[in-house]
């Protein structure tokens, strides 16, 4: 998955390695906000603070998120 994505194994490993800290309140720091929003699991979008979760919901995030201004490129 790593090279699909045009990543490297090993430059991923040290990142994760030598930004321990700092990744892991990162995770911390989204986790609260998505308790906040009112859901623990994923996948989890938040939209104007409606929360979409669940693959079922992207319709509705999208029709939401057109309601807002998106426009189709």
């Amino acid at each position: 998955a790593l090279s699909e994505a045009g990543l490297e194994a090993g430059a991923v490993e040290n990142l994760a390695a030598t930004r321990a800290a700092e990744l892991d309140a990162e995770i911390a720091a989204n986790e609260r906000e998505q308790k906040n929003a009112g859901h623990w699991g994923v996948p989890l979008f938040v939209f104007e603070n409606e929360p979409f979760f669940g693959q079922d919901r992207l319709d509705h995030l999208i029709w939401r998120m057109r309601q807002a201004g998106l426009q189709e490129r």
